[in-house]
């Protein structure tokens, strides 16, 4: 099956960036950026779209694929349940009033509140030394999906903490995410 893969660059281009795009401009950026995908999807004859992120970016991705009204597969590297308790959030806090901000919020609140979409599937990563965002992060969206067959929740064990994954196992872990989500669209649409 063939998928729109879109992720957020900013990461890679800017070093001193530790949170991720979300909080800027959200509003006016979002629309767009679904109106794109959209188009993609039907020109293309796709089933659907992939969202990717590490961390903070793990965040939008989780977002943007419960907003989106495509077929979503978020697939988030150690994302975070709630960006205001990230460490380097504070980096960030001066920005977040500004009415260009996005507001964050408890992803595992959204979930609980709105249930997921029929077409949307989380698959996160998370590494096996990375304990305090298993405990903050990942065991509260783990708990607010109520063990959805949507959703899969894989911790790497490679010995590492937050921030690094190997390329090989990343890509090992999205043909697992890419199964699921087809697995999951097959039998919904179905």
């Amino acid at each position: 099956m063939h998928r729109i893969f879109l992720s957020d660059p900013v990461l890679d281009l800017d070093v001193d960036c530790s949170v991720g795009w979300y909080l800027w401009d959200d509003e006016a950026l979002w629309p767009v950026i679904e109106h794109f995908a959209t188009a993609r999807v039907a020109a293309e004859s796709l089933n659907g779209v992939v969202w990717h992120g590490s961390s903070a970016g793990g965040w939008a991705a989780i977002r943007n694929a419960l907003r989106s009204q495509l077929p979503a597969l978020a697939i988030a590297v150690a994302p975070q349940n709630d960006p205001r308790l990230y460490k380097d959030f504070t980096e960030f806090s001066m920005l977040a009033g500004d009415q260009r901000a996005a507001t964050p919020f408890r992803l595992s609140d959204y979930i609980h509140e709105n249930s997921l979409r029929p077409q949307c599937c989380i698959f996160t990563l998370t590494n096996d030394r990375d304990h305090r965002h298993l405990r903050d992060h990942i065991y509260p969206l783990w708990s607010a999906t109520n063990h959805s067959k949507a959703v899969d929740h894989r911790i790497v064990r490679n010995g590492q903490t937050h921030g690094t994954m190997n390329n090989d196992v990343y890509w090992r872990e999205y043909g697992a995410a890419t199964r699921i989500f087809d697995n999951v669209l097959t039998h919904r649409t179905s």
